[in-house]
């Protein structure tokens, strides 16, 4: 029964308008258009998330020529990473702050104000013939006053004591937000407003570093991240800077920097400190390519798999996958491990309890040809043993309108009574059971309509072509207060009145041919061929790889920081702890003695015997244990097969939507591919009788294609009565199409055939 006040309060104005624009991203009357106001948080996985929250948009328009906007500055040292940011038309437009860079916050500038009462006069007091003698004082870019050269640099010591001190405000952590930039113009800028990009530098007082070890002592005591940040502020040892103020400091690279004679005013926290969180946790970053250290800082590390919340089994997120067995990186950089588990609560977790990958044994060399180009070759026993096995999970849900009573939940039946094939796991009251295993096409929630001629209609939601999965859980809504809280399918009454209902796909991934994998430093591939471990080469204490790549994927990417990795690796895998950090790595000459100590050759080279003779393989093999990640696009959501389906009403070729059985594209690369092979046939195939065909009247005299009638007749437009001889071809309707639209160009695109060919040969003979 309806409340008196349904015609009274409206929720959608509000309530569902509001949600609606959450969700769509737009923000806007409805004869207007504004987007981007909202975005959607990713979650993928940890690294992922942190790095999105740390986005930072130029606005600018994306398109359009290149520009200085693109390129990094001065100014964006320290804090905007320089190598993660998209490619295409936002490359240089979407950066990253750095690893410890920070946004500033507003405070009220009273505080400031009083700290400079004594360096001020106003202006009206000074004579205008004398202002060029005085430097101008500003506060977020509002004219304070007037003040004397020396009376100014008095003012910027007395200034940046107090915020070294933490006494330039009453909230000490503020104070170091404060900004005291004095420039060559005889201007003293101070900036106390929000939105300053700042980045944490050390103190250098006379080329000598402030830190003393009992200050480390101090440090090396304080478990949480935020406290040591907060005790070196408060200690005066790391202040930050904004971009007006670096333009007059000297900052030193590293601590040898300080003794070259050049006097400094500040050194670095570190080289890597100007890498943003995903750049920081590469390995031996400064020996690849830089376009491969983009790809893992952009692409790579947000498509691994790995856990994306610590709370996934009471998260209902539309897709979602993770890894059932991850691992810690052996080998890791000291940024990574400044975000300990101890650290602030955003940081909490990551990446010691939540990483996305798995440390392989990885064997570099030819085997069979299963992994020429980017393939992979995995072993099947490690596969068993749970390598990379990830669960995958999708949510259906549907929420019926309060204010409607012609939808209810349900088990459509057939008009004799017996439920269809396509609901057999489905109860009464049109929910799934728990455990039950769904094929594709089938009822995931049972749904019916009353429509206005009294027949009720079917209007269940159902599994897409090519998904499937089990039950994971089913909860459902109240219809009283819808969405206020949760009541679990198996607590819930069965005479509840429900308002909508929320069901978890849930299935299991093993890694299979056509999964993607990557390594840390941006090495991607499929797998090409999962072997049995007894085909497998294996060494002489019997340890089977895990995966063989393709040498030739060296040469051309350069990545030779997973060479070292893989070293590495191997060292730590025998309790030899290695640091990856980029610019402070050890040396590959260290590298290979730290192996040389732990039993093995320098090089990583290692002798192999081959599964399937048993004889010793004459060439000698790198072997290494290094980092890989499982990425997102798996073959089960790629894969898709064709019999008959639709065809595109322009080109008369098959449609490419996978859900609507689309063609498999076939192009340029796989054309290429079979003319090598000589295979004439599969091309007609593929690029003829598959796609395409079409057949055509083709004037013999004027090499024309000819008109079609009514009566179904071919007829020649040029050549009228002249010669009514025509042949007929089999062409591409592509083809067809394009000789249309050149000859709308004013351009003639005659067809010849063997009967036009033979006509103009007797032509030339008379």
């Amino acid at each position: 029964m309806k409340s008196v006040t349904d015609g009274i309060f409206n929720d959608k104005i509000v309530t569902c308008d509001f949600r609606d624009a959450f969700k769509r991203g737009v923000w806007a009357e409805p004869q207007t258009y504004g987007s981007g106001v909202v975005e959607a948080l990713k979650r993928q996985n940890v690294t992922c998330t942190l790095a999105h929250l740390r986005h930072v948009r130029t606005p600018s328009q994306y398109s359009g020529k290149v520009n200085d906007s693109r390129y990094p500055n001065k100014s964006h040292t320290g804090r905007f990473c320089p190598v993660e940011t998209p490619e295409g038309e936002n490359c240089g437009h979407l950066k990253t702050l750095a690893l410890f860079a920070m946004i500033s916050s507003y405070r009220d500038e009273t505080d400031v104000l009083d700290n400079l009462s004594g360096y001020l006069q106003d202006v009206d007091e000074v004579p205008l013939q004398q202002l060029h003698v005085f430097d101008k004082v500003f506060l977020n870019g509002r004219l304070l006053g007037l003040s004397t050269r020396d009376e100014a640099k008095a003012a910027v010591l007395h200034l940046r004591n107090r915020r070294r001190r933490g006494a330039i405000h009453s909230e000490r952590l503020f104070s170091s937000q404060v900004e005291i930039a004095p420039n060559k113009h005889g201007e003293l800028q101070i900036f106390t407003d929000g939105g300053r990009v700042l980045r944490p530098v050390f103190i250098v007082e006379n080329n000598e570093w402030l830190l003393t070890d009992d200050n480390v002592s101090e440090l090396r005591e304080l478990s949480n991240g935020e406290e040591k940040v907060r005790f070196l502020l408060q200690e005066g040892l790391v202040e930050l800077l904004g971009p007006e103020e670096e333009e007059q400091c000297v900052i030193a690279s590293r601590y040898s920097d300080l003794r070259s004679g050049i006097c400094y005013t500040h050194m670095e926290l570190h080289p890597a400190a100007m890498l943003s969180i995903t750049a920081s946790t590469i390995p031996f970053a400064q020996h690849n390519l830089s376009t491969r250290v983009t790809y893992q800082a952009q692409k790579h590390s947000k498509h691994a798999i790995g856990y994306y919340s610590c709370n996934p089994s009471k998260r209902f997120d539309t897709t979602s996958d993770s890894l059932f067995y991850p691992q810690k990186q052996l080998v890791s950089t000291s940024m990574c491990r400044l975000l300990s588990p101890n650290d602030s609560a955003m940081m909490r977790g990551w990446p010691e309890k939540l990483m996305h990958g798995q440390s392989c044994v990885v064997a570099v060399a030819c085997y069979d040809g299963y992994n020429q180009e980017d393939s992979l070759i995995f072993n099947q026993a490690a596969i068993d043993r749970g390598l990379f096995r990830s669960i995958h999970e999708r949510t259906h849900r549907y929420n019926i309108n309060l204010q409607s009573s012609e939808e209810s939940f349900g088990r459509p039946v057939e008009e004799d009574g017996s439920p269809q094939q396509r609901y057999q796991h489905l109860d009464e009251d049109g929910f799934p059971e728990i455990g039950a295993r769904l094929q594709s096409s089938q009822a995931v929630i049972g749904k019916t309509r009353k429509l206005k001629e009294g027949t009720v209609s079917n209007s269940s939601i159902f599994l897409k072509n090519f998904e499937e999965g089990s039950v994971k859980e089913v909860v459902r809504l109240p219809k009283i207060a819808q969405g206020s809280h949760d009541v679990n399918f198996k607590t819930a009454s069965a005479s509840f009145p429900h308002g909508g209902v929320k069901v978890k796909i849930a299935s299991t991934r093993a890694p299979q041919a056509g999964d993607k994998f990557s390594s840390m430093h941006g090495q991607k591939g499929v797998i090409g061929c999962c072997l049995s471990q007894e085909d497998l080469p294996f060494t002489r204490q019997g340890i089977v790889p895990d995966v063989i790549i393709n040498p030739h994927a060296f040469p051309t990417r350069q990545t030779l920081g997973q060479m070292l990795e893989s070293i590495a690796g191997k060292a730590a895998a025998m309790g030899v702890r290695v640091n990856t950090t980029p610019f402070s790595s050890a040396s590959p000459d260290q590298l290979g003695a730290a192996l040389h100590r732990c039993g093995f050759q320098k090089s990583g080279n290692e002798r192999f015997y081959s599964g399937l003779y048993g004889s010793m393989i004459k060439a000698e093999i790198f072997v290494g244990v290094c980092f890989y990640q499982k990425l997102m696009q798996m073959a089960d959501d790629k894969i898709k097969w064709r019999r008959i389906g639709r065809h595109d009403s322009i080109t008369r070729q098959p449609i490419k939507d996978r859900q609507k059985y689309g063609g498999i594209k076939f192009s340029q690369m796989e054309r290429s591919s079979l003319v090598a092979h000589g295979a004439a046939a599969s091309i007609q195939e593929r690029m003829f009788h598959l796609s395409d065909p079409h057949q055509v009247e083709v004037c013999t005299r004027c090499d024309r294609m000819a008109s079609i009638g009514r009566s179904r007749a071919p007829s020649c437009r040029f050549c009228k009565d002249k010669f009514p001889g025509f042949a007929r071809l089999e062409i591409p309707y592509s083809c067809k199409l394009l000789v249309q639209e050149l000859n709308s160009m004013g351009i003639d695109l005659r067809l010849v055939t063997h009967s036009s060919a033979s006509l103009r040969g007797r032509e030339d003979k008379n």
